[in-house]
């Protein structure tokens, strides 16, 4: 994946899809990793210990990572029955 940065902050670039099913596994993924991140923001911080701006990159880094693997292995589902309902709906076209 590419990153490019905008002032001090890293985007990445997402990898364009090759076929409906990849599109779909990218889009579960970033459904899990969105849902990782809101999960991580309920945990109780420290005010000892503060987060720093390089710490939450990287936890950021690690979601993405962990909910492509999970999105890879089969995820939750979603984008399998996404998948399904769009070919049923002929959003997709041969």
């Amino acid at each position: 994946m590419e990153v490019y940065g905008i002032g001090a902050i890293a985007v990445p670039i997402p990898k364009e899809p090759r076929d409906e099913r990849e599109a779909c596994a990218q889009f579960e993924a970033l459904l899990i990793q969105k849902l990782l991140e809101a999960m991580d923001r309920t945990v109780p911080r420290s005010a000892l210990f503060p987060r720093k701006r390089a710490e939450e990159f990287y936890r950021l880094m690690w979601f993405e990572a962990v909910a492509e693997e999970v999105a890879k292995e089969g995820g939750v589902g979603l984008g399998e029955r996404l998948l399904q309902y769009l070919q049923g709906a002929k959003v997709f076209s041969r």
